[in-house]
């Protein structure tokens, strides 16, 4: 399929090495977006990502997949979107969103429910995406709540102040650890006891993300005597840390210990100035939890939008 010259490609295991080299090198790169990380969990996804090339140079790439007939940007993924070249231009966009919504006509496909990366985590500027698809008719369809903070730069609230002045949590040590099993066990056990929740990842697969990625996946523990008190997973991308996971070993000192782990990693872990994201602050449903985003809030963080919006294909209406 062509529009303005454009060529839309679907992608093949043949064409990992041309992915992955791509995404090394774009403006909104992260590793879950190399394919040893988008496909561990293959099986559960319809995979439809797509290659946007012009006069031969690769512009653009979508991770993507089919689910009761539209096509997602990417639910297995926290966020996805278009990955674009450094050098792309606004109207090489335009182009892509007119010809993204022929390919889902094409293809049968109603929509497209496209999740874009929160600007905090772009090398340079690379919003092109969200302009374009605005102007083929693409509507925010989800807006949640993620609170980030610079790293070196947290202002605390008088809780988290307190927290930090509690001699019943002295002499704590913050360190790397490798036992990501015994944290995924305590953190499940955290979830359903306060959220009445899941989590997406299992142990299992965890680890072997952590295997391929030891760079980007890194598990750190707050500890005192050799005890573990408090752990999280942190999802490295480079410009931006994610607490993918993080949860205390017990319920008997939640707020305090976590303001420790919190304020270590921010204070001593990562390097100062680099954007910490702390997750969205909303269920599986969609439902907003002020006592989740207030806590992270008096660590310092502030909102950012995770948003999601809806694409008709090419002679459709908006869903």
């Amino acid at each position: 399929m062509t529009a303005a010259g454009l060529e839309i490609r679907r992608y093949s295991d043949d064409l990992k090495d041309v992915w992955d080299r791509f995404v090394a090198t774009i403006k909104n790169r992260s590793f879950l977006f190399r394919r040893d990380y988008m496909d561990y969990h293959r099986d559960r996804f319809q995979d439809h990502s797509l290659l946007f090339q012009l006069g031969g140079k690769l512009l653009a790439c979508l991770p993507a997949h089919v689910v009761q007939g539209k096509l997602c940007s990417h639910q297995g993924l926290t966020f996805g979107g278009l990955l674009m070249c450094r050098d792309i231009r606004l109207g090489q966009l335009q182009a892509i969103a007119s010809a993204l919504r022929d390919h889902l006509h094409s293809e049968g496909l109603s929509h497209l429910d496209y999740r874009p990366m929160p600007h905090p985590y772009h090398e340079i500027p690379a919003e092109e995406d969200i302009v374009a698809l605005a102007a083929e008719g693409a509507a925010l369809s989800d807006a949640r709540a993620v609170p980030f903070v610079r790293a070196g730069h947290a202002r605390l609230s008088r809780d988290r102040l307190r927290d930090l002045r509690d001699k019943s949590l002295a002499d704590l040590l913050v360190r790397r650890s490798d036992d990501i099993r015994g944290f995924m066990r305590y953190c499940a056990e955290h979830r359903a006891r306060r959220f009445n929740s899941t989590l997406v990842h299992s142990a299992d697969e965890m680890v072997l993300l952590a295997a391929r990625f030891p760079d980007n996946i890194q598990h750190y523990v707050i500890e005192r005597a050799g005890e573990a008190l408090a752990g999280t997973i942190l999802y490295r991308h480079g410009n931006c840390a994610k607490v993918q996971y993080s949860a205390p070993a017990s319920a008997a000192m939640e707020d305090g210990v976590m303001t420790h782990l919190y304020c270590k990693l921010l204070g001593d872990i990562l390097p100062a100035g680099q954007w910490v994201d702390f997750g969205h602050s909303h269920d599986f449903d969609g439902n907003f939890n002020s006592g989740v985003h207030q806590f992270k809030e008096s660590l310092g963080a502030r909102t950012v939008l995770l948003a999601r919006y809806n694409l008709a294909a090419a002679g459709r209406t908006p869903p």
